[in-house]
C-alpha cells in the first residue's frame, strides 16, 4: 500500500480565507486564533495596567515639581512685584522658562493683566485643562498683589511612558508572531495525523499513521489498526542444514591422504604353514582326477 503523503499546512491567511469561504473552521485555525486572542488580551491588560501606573507616577512627579517651582517663584517675585520691577520679573520668568519641563510662566496683576511672561503661550484648550497648569496668588502682608501661573510641558513627562509603551508594543508583536508560529505547529501536530488516518481508512494497512504516538491520537490509531488490519501469520521456522556439514571442515584432505599412505606401507603377515600347504609346485605335479559319475552314499559331500 502506498502511504498517503503528509498533509502540507497552508498559510494562516489562506486558512482564514478558506474558512470564510467554506464556512468551516479547521482545527489548526481554531488553535491559532484562540492562542492569539489569549496572548493579545493578556498584553492589552498588561499595557493598560502599566499605562495607568505610569500615568499616576507621572502626575505625582508633575504635581511635586509644579508645586515646588510655583512656591519658589512666587516667593522670589513678591518683592519685585511690590516694587513694580517689571524687568526683573521678566528676567526671573525667563530663567524659569529655560527649564525644559516648564512650557510657560506668567505673572498677572489683580485685574488679570499680564505683567511679565516667558515661554510659549499655551492655547486656551490647554489653559482650560487642570493637568500641567499650576497657579498661586502672590501676597504681600496678606494682600493679593498678583497671580503666578506656570504651565509644565507634559510631553516631557509622557516621553518615558511613550518609549516604554513602544518597546512593549514591539515586544507584543514578537510575542504574537512566536505564538502564531507555535500554535500553527501544535495544530499541525494534531491535525496532520487525523487527516492521514482519514486517508488510511480507505485502505487500512500496518502500521496506522500515528500509531507510535503516546497520546489520545496514538490510542485511536492503535485501536483502529487492531480492528481493521488482520494480524499477519507468524513465519514458519526454517531449519538450517549448515551445522550438519560444518564438522566436515574439521577433517582436511591432508589427514585423509596421510591415513591412506600408512595403510599402503603396512605388509600383511601370512603364516608359513599356510604357504607350505598351498605351494604351487605340488598342485602342478598331481594329475587331474575324472569327475565321478555318481556320489557314494557314505560321501559326506
Amino acid at each position: 500500500m502506498n502511504r498517503p503523503a503528509p498533509v502540507k499546512p497552508d498559510n494562516f491567511f489562506l486558512l482564514i480565507f478558506h474558512a470564510l469561504r467554506q464556512r468551516r473552521v479547521p482545527l489548526i485555525l481554531r488553535i491559532a486564533s484562540h492562542s492569539l486572542l489569549l496572548v493579545a488580551l493578556a498584553m492589552l491588560i498588561y499595557a493598560w495596567v502599566m499605562g495607568m501606573q505610569f500615568k499616576q507616577a507621572m502626575q505625582q512627579q508633575a504635581d511635586a515639581l509644579g508645586q515646588s517651582l510655583i512656591t519658589q517663584t512666587a516667593s522670589s517675585a513678591t518683592e519685585l512685584l511690590v516694587s513694580n520691577d517689571i524687568l526683573s520679573l521678566n528676567v526671573l520668568l525667563n530663567n524659569l522658562a529655560k527649564n525644559p519641563l516648564v512650557a510657560h510662566a506668567a505673572i498677572y496683576s489683580v485685574d488679570n493683566r499680564i505683567l511679565a511672561e516667558a515661554g510659549a503661550r499655551p492655547t486656551r484648550s490647554v489653559l482650560g485643562e487642570s493637568e500641567g497648569l499650576y497657579s498661586t496668588p502672590i501676597t504681600f502682608q496678606e494682600v493679593i498683589a498678583g497671580q503666578l501661573r506656570i504651565s509644565l510641558d507634559m510631553r516631557q513627562f509622557q516621553q518615558p511612558m511613550t518609549i516604554s509603551l513602544q518597546s512593549m508594543g514591539i515586544l507584543s508583536l514578537i510575542l504574537l508572531a512566536l505564538t502564531l508560529s507555535l500554535s500553527m505547529r501544535l495544530g499541525r501536530h494534531i491535525s496532520t495525523p487525523l487527516l492521514q488516518l482519514r486517508l488510511w481508512l480507505r485502505d487500512p494497512d500496518d502500521p496506522a499513521p500515528g500509531a507510535g504516538r503516546n497520546d489520545e491520537i496514538g490510542d485511536l490509531a492503535r485501536q483502529l489498526q487492531s480492528r481493521l488490519v488482520p494480524e499477519k501469520p507468524e513465519p514458519e521456522p526454517e531449519f538450517d542444514d549448515e551445522p550438519a556439514f560444518a564438522d566436515s571442515d574439521a577433517y582436511p584432505d591432508e589427514q585423509d591422504d596421510s591415513a591412506f599412505a600408512e595403510l599402503d606401507d603396512e605388509v600383511p603377515v601370512v603364516d608359513e604353514r599356510v604357504l607350505a600347504e598351498h605351494e604351487p609346485g605340488d598342485d602342478r605335479d598331481q594329475p587331474l582326477k575324472p569327475w565321478p559319475e555318481s556320489i557314494a552314499p557314505d560321501d559326506p559331500f
